[in-house]
């Protein structure tokens, strides 16, 4: 492995004393049953698992969300998200939290296979878990957000399904919600920062302009080329230091295509500097509850 290399996955583990210091200081809400580590995946070399959470007092069936947590394609697991998830819960739905295969282990045609995977696996079973199979929402922050547009959009397009060898899932997806989304792949893989360029070779799985993805990964290209997307929400906040250039750039190119979406820059009602997706890492504050209220109302509201 290079210097490079160890560099970078050396800073990703940074993340991990400050996230477990973040979560320390916060509560799951009340009201919220959980259904945990259900296998919806299993293969010879690895089992993805995914937990379910959905209100205490549920009444009939109720619409669905699917998480997909952030972390550079390289970090995380479901359990970062789950007071978010659970938030979300709250709320009237069914949420699956889910895992995927990270890189290096896998690349990022590993990584859609899972997603597809556990997608497919919710339409199958949700409705043992009190969840609408015709009411299925996804949502990601970051790299999961760009996982999420990507899986969505694959499934309804043969030649994206050959390059990701996946099948088209069983039934359309109702809405997308991409928090702070990582968007220009292809500006980060000619990026001028030598760590930034081998992030994306790490992703791709070598030279990212010489893998059979290259040219089925960036949004430029997907908004090209897939025309069956579901309906779009994008939350995004000028405290964004990392991606809101990103988020900002995903709604022109939407803009230029006609592509119908609603783009969100979100201001504190307190006051506060918002950061990168920062209704996900603190859910229970005043902003982050507002923000989660008005992207789950688009969800609900969203006419196929």
């Amino acid at each position: 492995m290079s210097l490079i290399r160890e560099l970078f996955f050396e800073s990703w583990k940074d993340h991990e004393p400050k996230d477990a210091e973040r979560k320390a200081v916060q509560c799951p809400p009340d009201g919220v049953l959980a259904k945990r580590d259900i296998v919806y995946l299993q293969q010879d070399d690895h089992t993805e698992l995914m937990d379910i959470f959905f209100p205490e007092k549920a009444k009939g069936m109720l619409p669905v969300i699917v998480d997909v947590h952030g972390g550079g394609w390289v970090y995380g697991n479901k359990e970062l998200n789950e007071y978010y998830c659970m938030e979300l819960a709250k709320l009237g739905f069914v949420v699956c939290d889910i895992n995927y295969r990270l890189c290096p282990v896998t690349d990022l045609k590993g990584q859609v296979q899972d997603v597809t995977a556990a997608l497919q696996w919710i339409f199958d079973h949700i409705h043992q878990y009190v969840g609408d199979s015709e009411q299925i929402s996804v949502t990601g922050d970051s790299a999961g957000a760009q996982l999420a547009f990507l899986v969505c959009a694959a499934s309804a397009n043969e030649a994206y399904r050959r390059s990701y060898e996946i099948t088209s899932l069983s039934k359309p997806i109702k809405a997308l919600g991409l928090t702070c989304p990582v968007s220009c792949l292809h500006e980060m893989a000619k990026s001028q920062d030598e760590m930034t360029r081998e992030w994306m070779q790490v992703l791709y799985g070598g030279e990212p302009e010489q893998s059979s993805l290259w040219n089925c990964s960036d949004y430029a290209d997907i908004l090209t080329d897939c025309k069956e997307l579901p309906s779009i929400y994008i939350l995004t906040t000028k405290g964004d230091q990392k991606y809101y250039r990103q988020s900002l750039a995903l709604h022109d190119l939407m803009n230029r295509k006609q592509i119908e979406h609603v783009y969100r820059e979100w201001e504190s009602m307190e006051n506060k500097d918002l950061g990168h997706v920062f209704n996900v890492l603190y859910p229970a504050c005043q902003d982050s509850r507002a923000a989660n209220q008005e992207m789950v109302y688009f969800f609900l509201n969203v006419r196929r």
